[in-house]
């Protein structure tokens, strides 16, 4: 019972933000808090671990006309402020109580019977803080106005859109709008209050009031303005709370629910919460997997330094610090470059069967994943004996860690300086290999360079050196996870195991046919003049027509495999790649060519893809897909002749069911290129009947990757991306891809625009003004 209660919580919770109302522990929230919710003195407090946020400068109340007429009261003193909304009558609507000590925030209202209250985190890192009222200049129009009794200079502001906002700037109270300006933004979640930053604008300055003309991605025109200032203490306005409905939605309790049986030393970075007793007795027992232990004991570290010169001939060193730590059955290994690739994290624990992953590239936006898995699938089978290369030495000597290195070089375009010391010690990547998952091996690719078969380990390779190599026990390093999003893949395995048991609805058909469809493969019927366009797949393999793939697939299901490197891929529940592209296809089949462009942006959570081409309506790459992963539905929509826009939806497929092969390996080429200021690494596929040429940023997640772990196919949405002839099991943004077919399909992708950030909302709602952009 207990473990079907777990998996209903996990089938129902796929992110952070959309968990279950977990009990709130009320230890943990400050005494005043407690009494709110209880109605009764406050119990035992368990003091948070949380940095204080801020201390309001501002003590009093003030009063706010919204844009929806109605209105928002406030009281403050140092940490603690209630924001209450008003329509007609006396007693609030919503509220909001907020704690800065302890950063956290109950939202109520009372709709139905008593009050629902929702605890949540004020601040997260990395959250994502969007204004709805924004602008990218401001310039004083000369004119004046009185507002609240008080003389304030009217500017003008202009985003990005050419969307224009108003603002009566003033100098009254200059604590209160210093106040506003750390917290408004985090206040944005909720209902109204996402306009408060509108008056204390980064650029605009503190105001009075407030007005906006109709966005185009964003709200309709509105107004807000403060109409009473009053400082002073005063007593906190007292609203009867009980009876209620509470709901955990902070994210250390959100991510304690899903994590499932971690040893102690990887619990605690996760913090000081006990464990959740169902996911505990959920997890998997652990598995022997016969991997042996750590030769190396101790710790070391590395630094690749690099000189960066910008626009102006400005140098600047950015530093990459690698560092190790290991005993016998455990092992934590860590990269902080924030310059670059951003913060990775991996620890293993042998005996426990249980790694924990993390690269958190440190975009302002996105909430950093860490991902927990089994060491089911770990080991780096091709790293062999380690790197076997041929060696010339060069008679010149330097010391590195007191050891006396000598230079030897090799061929190797990318790996051709090796300072090698002529006494052995242990290696540890040779360790690292026994227990490293292939994904992340690539992002720690200089430190694996070190292992080097029959030759002692190098002090120094190309650019990055040892800067520190001490063998012997020590401590496990400290990290600071909190603040990430925890999936546990153990406990989705049983999810993962009970989907396999449906059988799949598969139809193959052409994937503009007009006849039914099913599943996520869903489109629209169309005419299309011109005769249709095969999609050409290179040779499906005899191994790859069995299928195995994360659905399970066997014998005789029709299956195509599912290469190991997308598995976590097909699992994932947000995206990667979080901004806007515009992509520029051009095909040739015989003597036919095709031009078209598509147009992308997406959220965490949602994609819209829209296809542009020069022909009369209807075409072929005339259309769009909105996609939302939260909602599990794609809709299609098609412009008709009439430039009308139809329309239908439906579910995205909920496991890998592709009959085809959906991505291809590659190699690594030497050589390099800029692609808009990126520096892209040049691959290679190639067999008897398809070569494909490409050149990747490997900072920049792929968007092909996100649609393709979101549909768990390509389907329908091949008529505009090419996904197959595109996408790589590798990591990474292609830039530009030259594609050829024996006999068949040449096609070339090229990116014209590559923005990564947060978009507008607006963008994924499709009408027949988006062909326009």
């Amino acid at each position: 019972m207990r473990s079907l209660l777990l998996l209903i919580i996990l089938c129902t919770t796929p992110s952070l933000f959309a968990q279950g109302d977990a009990s709130v522990d009320l230890r943990s929230l400050p005494p005043w808090m407690q009494t709110l919710v209880t109605g009764k003195k406050a119990g035992k407090y368990t003091k948070s671990s949380a940095k204080l946020l801020h201390t309001n400068a501002f003590i009093g109340t003030w009063t706010v006309q919204l844009p929806s007429k109605r209105r928002l009261e406030y009281w403050g003193d140092a940490h603690r402020m209630l924001f209450q909304e008003f329509a007609d009558g006396p007693t609030p609507k919503r509220a909001t109580y907020v704690d800065l000590a302890a950063n956290v925030r109950l939202n109520v209202s009372w709709y139905g019977p008593g009050a629902a209250i929702v605890v949540e985190d004020l601040y997260i890192p990395q959250a994502g803080y969007f204004k709805e009222i924004w602008n990218d200049t401001v310039i004083a129009t000369g004119r004046t106005d009185t507002v609240m009794g008080y003389l304030c200079k009217e500017v003008q502001g202009i985003d990005g859109n050419k969307d224009s906002s108003t603002y009566w700037q003033t100098d009254v109270e200059p604590a209160l709008f210093a106040d506003m300006g750390v917290w408004a933004s985090w206040l944005c979640r909720e209902g109204e209050l996402k306009y408060l930053s509108a008056l204390s604008s980064t650029k605009a300055g503190p105001a009075l009031r407030a007005d906006w003309t109709k966005r185009t991605y964003g709200p309709e025109a509105g107004s807000i303005r403060f109409t009473s200032i009053t400082p002073g203490k005063r007593a906190m306005p007292a609203w009867d709370l009980t009876p209620n409905r509470t709901a955990e939605q902070r994210s250390a309790w959100i991510n304690n629910s899903g994590t499932g049986r971690l040893p102690a030393w990887m619990r605690s970075y996760l913090g000081g919460l006990p464990p959740d007793s169902l996911p505990l007795a959920y997890t998997p027992a652990p598995v022997d997997r016969g991997i042996p232990d750590n030769a190396f004991i101790g710790t070391l570290t590395a630094e690749t330094p690099t000189s960066y010169i910008d626009e102006h001939k400005d140098t600047t060193l950015r530093i990459a610090k690698y560092s190790y730590w290991a005993d016998a059955r455990r092992a934590v290994l860590q990269l902080e470059d924030p310059d670059d690739k951003g913060y990775l994290f991996y620890a293993v624990d042998l005996d426990a069967d249980v790694v924990m992953a993390s690269h958190n590239e440190g975009h302002s936006y996105v909430i950093p994943k860490l991902e927990i898995a089994s060491l089911e699938e770990v080991g780096l089978k091709e790293f062999g004996r380690g790197l076997e290369l041929d060696f010339t030495p060069r008679g010149q000597y330097r010391k590195i860690l007191g050891r006396s290195c000598e230079l030897y070089t090799t061929s190797e375009r990318f790996v051709q300086y090796f300072m090698i010391p002529t006494d052995s010690v242990v290696n540890p990547v040779f360790d690292m290999k026994n227990w490293m998952v292939q994904r992340i091996s690539q992002k720690f690719k200089d430190l694996m360079f070190f292992g080097l078969a029959d030759k002692p380990m190098p002090m120094a390779v190309m650019g990055t050196h040892l800067t520190s190599y001490k063998p012997g026990k020590a401590k496990p390093p400290v990290a600071d996870l909190r603040n990430y999003s925890v999936r546990d893949e153990r406990l989705r395995q049983k999810r993962r195991q009970e989907r396999e048991n449906d059988e799949p609805d598969i139809q193959v058909r052409d994937v503009r046919d007009g006849g039914e469809m099913r599943g996520s493969d869903m489109v629209p019927d169309m005419i299309v003049e011109d005769a249709p366009v095969a999609v050409p797949e290179p040779p499906v393999s005899t191994e790859a027509s069995r299928g195995s793939g994360d659905g399970g697939s066997g014998p005789g299901r029709g299956r195509a495999a599912l290469p190991p490197e997308l598995k976590a891929l097909m699992q994932a529940t947000t995206n990667r790649f979080i901004g806007t592209a515009k992509l520029q296809y051009t095909s040739t089949n015989g003597n036919r060519t095709s031009k078209w462009t598509v147009r992308y942006a997406s959220d965490s959570i949602r994609m819209v893809i829209i296809g542009q081409e020069d022909k009369p309506l209807p075409s072929e790459h005339q259309r769009a897909y909105a996609i939302d992963r939260k909602a599990g539905t794609e809709t299609i929509y098609t412009l008709l002749a009439d430039s009308s826009v139809v329309q239908r939806s439906g579910p995205l497929a909920g496991r890998y069911a592709s009959v085809f092969p959906v991505a291809y390996p590659d190699s690594l080429l030497t050589g390099s290129r800029k692609l808009l200021g990126r520096a892209s690494e040049h691959r290679l596929y190639e067999i008897p009947t398809t070569r494909r040429e490409t050149w990747v940023d490997t900072k920049t997640p792929s968007l092909f990757h996100d649609v393709l772990g979101a549909r768990k196919s390509w389907g329908g949405v091949e008529i505009l991306l090419r996904g197959p002839m595109i996408t790589s099991t590798s990591e990474g943004m292609p830039m530009e891809v030259q594609y050829e077919y024996q006999g068949g399909e040449k096609m070339t992708m090229r990116v014209l625009e590559l923005k990564p950030g947060p978009v507008d909302p607006k963008v994924f709602e499709v009408t027949k003004e988006s062909w326009r952009g």
